[in-house]
């Protein structure tokens, strides 16, 4: 099928049932006790969005963890799909021409890795996301992404509960 149509039909199922995030999580090596990373994601009760996503960027799919006293998931399994780290920027930045509503989202997601002075190698561009030797300007450029994205996220459900 043609790249651009699986890439149309990527971002409008990301925009609708997904999520574009930058997670940062308790990691006892790293210096600041923390890591960050950055993640897309997707959940349906159908496998068959979810593979197409699989194939286009490649990730993985899960079974998702029943949640005790919830009536949707006690009668449908749910699925997901996830992207994580650089394979994240490679799909953000073919998603961006397409998304609507996770755009600013997708676009931060490439700055937290791409947009800092501090390049850690050189040839994966500002991959040590989670401050084992981060300067400390750089770990708050990207933490102040991560609110960012987070208070995106936050918007865009809050608005979407009251539509």
């Amino acid at each position: 099928m043609n790249r651009q149509i699986e890439l149309a039909y990527a971002a409008g199922f990301i925009d609708a049932d997904g999520s574009i995030m930058i997670t940062k999580s308790k990691a006892k090596r790293y210096t600041r006790g923390f890591k960050m990373s950055s993640r897309i994601s997707a959940c349906g009760v159908d496998l068959a969005p979810l593979e197409r996503l699989h194939a286009t960027f490649g990730g993985s799919i899960h079974k998702k963890p029943e949640t005790k006293g919830s009536k949707i998931t006690a009668r449908l399994q749910t699925y997901y799909w996830t992207v994580t780290n650089l394979k994240s920027v490679e799909a953000a930045k073919e998603l961006i021409p397409y998304l609507t509503i996770k755009r600013r989202q997708a676009e931060l997601l490439i700055d937290f890795y791409e947009g800092g002075s501090w390049k850690k190698g050189g040839s994966r561009p500002g991959f040590q996301g989670g401050g084992r030797s981060i300067p400390d300007g750089e770990w708050e450029r990207r933490e102040a992404l991560r609110e960012v994205v987070q208070g995106l996220n936050a918007r865009n459900y809050l608005e979407r509960l009251a539509a």
